[in-house]
């Protein structure tokens, strides 16, 4: 549940010293035309601790006029760091770069990539981001292109103004049908997605997947080109240190053992969440998943639906555990469908 540190960039005067101007001539860089932004390593924050020199960065601080900050105050910062006391630090994210940039806290991220605490990146809990309106409008015009009138061959489609999946990440609030959020904290108490490899078929617009940045990787599959694309969207936009994939497949149509063979996946848990009414052969597809996975997610759409598939499930000898009675998260008023987490044979 982290962001890489390459993706967090230091800010440095505009009024460029000689020596800034050669370390911006020396790599990439990006300006506001306010500021320049360089990785943490390549900062002149961090290259004081490294070398345990200050005379660039004292002479970067005078050159800039900035009288907030001094060797003393640093040294004092790095000799008092704490966890459990430092402010979280404060970064934007503007439409023409998608790299967050830092205006609170930049010596509080040199320390940390200094003192290695994190390995190479910064966890969310420790990240305030800010999305400019122009990105939220980026995401939400992505998440438009989902919803149509248009159903697919079995009938779905999605039908809000932003599609099946609401968004509560960062300062992105972006409403949809269902609420992963809340869906996922129902299912925590019972599964633990900490570095854990996950699939999800029909994933949609990857509400799911996005909830739980904590997971190693995260591969999603769904019929939809269009939901695919606002998925390749929001990865690109929220950068989180997971491993995220999409695809576009007909479930119909895939055969999942050989399917994650060939992509060396290894999944540990596979979301089947309501899959049954608009997957023909959901008896083919379920049973190569219970022998894929040690976990399965399933959500059922009615309790009449329910009843095959639970006992397809219960015949292969898997472990059931109803995780949630009822769909309050969806804004449409379905409250019909009960969620299951199932163990599989695998998991012995």
């Amino acid at each position: 549940m982290a962001v890489p540190f390459e993706h967090l960039l230091i800010k440095h005067s505009y009024k460029a010293n000689e020596e800034l101007t050669a370390e911006i001539k020396s790599g990439p860089y990006l300006s506001n035309g306010h500021f320049y932004f360089l990785t943490p390593e390549r900062s002149f924050h961090y290259k004081a601790l490294a070398t345990g020199n200050y005379k660039q960065y004292v002479q970067y601080l005078h050159d800039a006029g900035d009288t907030d900050h001094s060797e003393e105050t640093f040294r004092t910062l790095l000799n008092n760091f704490s966890l459990e006391t430092m402010p979280v630090i404060w970064a934007n994210i503007y439409g023409h770069t998608k790299k967050f940039w830092i205006q609170d806290g930049n010596h509080r991220l040199a320390i940390l990539k200094y003192k290695q605490l994190f390995g190479d990146v910064l966890p969310l809990k420790y990240l305030r981001a800010d999305y400019y309106p122009d990105v939220q409008e980026e995401l939400k015009t992505a998440l438009k292109q989902t919803v149509s009138n248009d159903q697919h061959y079995n009938g779905w489609h999605n039908r809000t103004e932003f599609g099946y999946h609401s968004f509560d990440l960062y300062t992105i609030q972006i409403p949809g049908q269902r609420n992963p959020k809340q869906r996922l904290e129902k299912v925590k108490p019972y599964y633990d997605f900490t570095n854990k490899t996950v699939l999800d078929l029909g994933c949609n617009t990857g509400g799911m997947l996005f909830h739980i940045p904590e997971i190693k990787r995260g591969v999603g599959l769904d019929f939809d080109q269009k939901c695919i694309d606002s998925c390749e969207v929001f990865k690109s936009w929220l950068l989180f240190s997971a491993d995220y994939q999409f695809h576009q497949v007909d479930l119909n149509d895939i055969h999942i053992l050989s399917w994650c063979a060939a992509k060396a996946l290894q999944p540990d848990i596979i979301f089947l969440l309501s899959l049954g009414s608009w997957v023909s052969s959901w008896k083919k597809l379920y049973a190569e998943c219970f022998y894929a996975a040690s976990h399965l997610l399933l959500e059922t759409n009615n309790d009449e639906e329910a009843k095959p598939q639970l006992c397809f499930f219960e015949e292969l000898g898997a472990t059931i555990t109803l995780v949630s009675d009822k769909s309050d998260d969806d804004s449409t008023g379905n409250y019909k469908r009960k969620t299951y987490l199932i163990r599989t044979l695998k998991h012995v």
